[in-house]
């Protein structure tokens, strides 16, 4: 999963705002996006990310998965928040490991 983070400017036609764009690729190469140009906060959007990939998971497969989380350089996440969501979804029978990077 391959999140994106881009900052719109105000203009004269329109406000400034933020979208957010989360790409996965699973092992067969069928590719799923999660957007929203809300401008909440990463992590939140990370986490709905991770939960649409979650029940994609549930619809088509019994078998564990590995997810990686590749998180832009202008984004910082703590070594205990990555942990925390570590344990949080690898609880999940259905995510054999997350890694966020």
């Amino acid at each position: 999963m391959t999140i994106e983070v881009k900052n719109h400017e105000q203009t004269w036609r329109r406000s400034g705002y933020r979208s957010l764009k989360a790409t996965t690729v699973d092992e067969v190469g069928r590719e799923y996006t999660h957007s929203t140009i809300n401008g909440g906060d990463v992590v939140t959007f990370i986490e709905e990310a991770i939960t649409d990939v979650l029940r994609s998971l549930l619809d088509q497969t019994a078998e564990p998965s590995a997810i990686t989380v590749n998180v832009p350089t202008s984004v910082t996440i703590s070594e205990a928040l990555k942990t925390h969501l570590t344990d949080k979804y690898e609880a999940d029978p259905v995510i054999s490991t997350l890694a966020i990077v």
